[in-house]
């Protein structure tokens, strides 16, 4: 099975300051972008762009740096960190398993 790589044509290059700027644009219809799922769900969930052709893991991670603190109000913060994670994490699988049944990689 060789990956799917569609022909596009070249057009002018469009450079952006930050990355949420070529999000932007691509929402705008102004071309593509390559994000990471968790700054694109929202805009994955109203139908704002589209993922065609899934995610890929690349490795990242997030850390919470903190001193050791008995503070309720730390415990509280890395407690909805935690319940964003897990609710992207399960969005996450579910998107990846719609696109991919809905794809087809085999162009042979």
């Amino acid at each position: 099975m060789r990956p799917f790589s569609p022909a596009l044509p070249p057009v002018a290059e469009q450079t952006f300051e930050h990355f949420y700027l070529s999000l932007q644009a691509a929402g705008a219809g102004l071309g593509v972008a390559i994000g990471s799922h968790a700054l694109v769900f929202d805009d994955l969930t109203t139908g704002r762009l589209a993922a065609p052709f899934g995610f890929q893991p690349d490795g990242s991670a997030y850390f919470l740096l903190i001193r050791t603190s008995d503070d309720p109000r730390i415990a509280t913060v890395l407690a909805w960190l935690r319940d964003q994670a897990r609710e992207l994490n399960q969005w996450s699988d579910r998107f990846s398993s719609i696109t991919t049944r809905s794809r087809n990689w085999d162009h042979a």
